[in-house]
């Protein structure tokens, strides 16, 4: 953790003696998302295929169908989602990424926390999709770092940001379609200068928010592969249909006024 972060840390402490966080769900006082709420959460209907997001048997110990298996060009083994991108998942994940509020990072990195365990090959190393260096100094944080650092702490792994660097500043991808993603993310990450002997032989686990086609994780997991890694995992919070991602607010004084 950063000087800045440290100091956003401390600082987000004090705010919370004074005004003490609401549950972006429920209202309720003391916590920004209540027990009984992040209870509500839904899981999805089972594991999707990494590839063709076909839905896999019940059973299936790797992530990618037999079809996409047999292809060979998948930089992605497998994808866990934790939740529906619905309801209290929907409306915690806007207040993280949109509305400034890092301490929903905590239940929900707890949450991908969860999905480890059917992860058949294990992790050693946890990775954030990154952030280009212009978004990141506009919102301030990165959502994927905040929630990649509370996962590996829950499970005593090694968390490294600065492993996987995004070389090109890309529009949003809300709103876009499955090809329109693809291309839009084509070439926008490449592995950081001297990070190779950090990823060969290593099983890492990709973190980020919210997964719609797997364009943007499938980009990023690419040069981890092309750099040696043993596997690559995708660990996201939630997966919404293509274009439920379309409604999330866009000004942050409207943002901040809905979740408090």
């Amino acid at each position: 953790m950063g000087v800045a972060d440290r100091g956003a840390s401390w600082w987000a402490g004090i705010l919370d003696v004074v005004f003490p966080p609401r549950c972006v769900a429920c209202g309720s006082r003391g916590t920004p998302l209540c027990g009984t709420c992040l209870a509500t959460i839904t899981p999805p209907d089972g594991l999707q295929c990494a590839g063709c997001q076909r839905l896999l048997p019940a059973d299936a110990r790797v992530g990618l169908c037999p079809r996409c298996a047999e292809a060979g060009t998948m930089p992605l083994d497998g994808v866990l989602v934790a939740a529906r991108y619905d309801g209290v998942s929907r409306r915690a994940i806007w207040a993280l990424k949109y509305g400034g509020q890092r301490r929903l990072a905590e239940p929900l990195g707890d949450l991908l926390a969860g999905l480890v365990g059917h992860v058949p090959v294990g992790a050693d190393l946890v990775v954030p999709i990154p952030l280009h260096a212009t978004r990141r100094r506009r919102r301030g944080y990165n959502q994927a770092e905040l929630l990649a650092s509370r996962c590996a702490a829950a499970l005593g792994l090694e968390m490294r940001a600065d492993v996987v660097r995004r070389v090109r500043e890309t529009p949003p991808q809300v709103g876009l379609g499955a090809v329109a993603r693809r291309d839009n993310v084509a070439g926008a990450f490449a592995l950081a200068h001297g990070m190779a002997p950090h990823v060969v032989g290593r099983h890492v686990l990709l973190i980020d928010d919210v997964r719609t086609t797997g364009a943007t994780m499938s980009a990023a997991a690419a040069p981890l592969r092309a750099a040696g890694a043993a596997s690559v995992w995708g660990l996201t919070v939630a997966q919404p249909r293509l274009g439920d991602d379309a409604a999330a607010p866009v000004k942050s004084a409207r943002i901040r006024e809905t979740f408090g």
